[in-house]
């Protein structure tokens, strides 16, 4: 009787957590209706509705966000639902956008697809050509990580850096770029981490632009 009755009430809490989720993600998006024309025209960094769109995305779940593309496509700006490459979300991206009701002005769409051309990236004053990269993985493995390698004008920027820093900035470009390059889904799917080559050596790579080729 008392597993029963166990077993009764995991299925209530169940239920009740699917219907909060669903009532929260239709919040979200009678935010978004009502809010709709302004999030089209707004195009100012820093504006409050963007504040205010992040804010009841969080409400959702903390683990996922929105962006929204600066330039309509179609008279249409994409307003993307992402996991921040984390894949433990991606489902949940899924059911928020298929939850969306048609707009007039906006376009969702869960997870970051892929960008056609990579553009150089500037972060932290450090600018980094794409054409640059070169990668080198073992292909063997489900999930691979990437040994990222650089030519020496680059290096010479991380290494006199002993706070670390400047590394992480080159490796926050890189991972950015990659997932560019893959899309969010097969990035969070397929990449378990990476790091920067540092060493003086001669590896075998591959063209980061064409890594999606390589991927099995």
């Amino acid at each position: 009787m008392k597993k029963t009755l166990l077993i009764f009430l995991c299925i209530v809490a169940s239920n009740l957590f699917a219907d909060d989720t669903a009532g929260k993600i239709e919040k979200f998006w009678a935010y978004v209706s009502k809010n709709e024309t302004i999030l089209f025209e707004t195009n100012k960094e820093g504006a409050q509705i963007y504040n205010d769109l992040f804010d009841q995305i969080q409400l959702i779940n903390e683990n996922v966000y929105v962006m929204l593309a600066n330039d309509p496509v179609n008279r249409k700006k994409d307003m993307i639902i992402t996991a921040g490459g984390n894949p433990e979300f991606f489902d949940l991206c899924d059911r928020i956008v298929a939850g969306a009701p048609k707009f007039r002005q906006l376009n969702p769409i869960s997870l970051f697809p892929k960008v056609e051309v990579i553009e150089p990236f500037t972060y932290y004053g450090v600018t980094l050509q794409p054409e640059d990269v070169q990668v080198h993985f073992d292909d063997t493995r489900p999930e691979i990580e990437i040994m990222f390698l650089l030519p020496e004008v680059y290096l010479a920027q991380i290494r006199p850096d002993e706070s670390g820093q400047t590394y992480y900035i080159f490796l926050q470009i890189l991972f950015s770029m990659t997932q560019q390059i893959l899309g969010e889904r097969r990035f969070g799917e397929k990449i378990a981490g990476g790091w920067i080559s540092l060493a003086n050596v001669v590896t075998p790579g591959i063209p980061l632009l064409e890594l999606n080729e390589y991927l099995k």
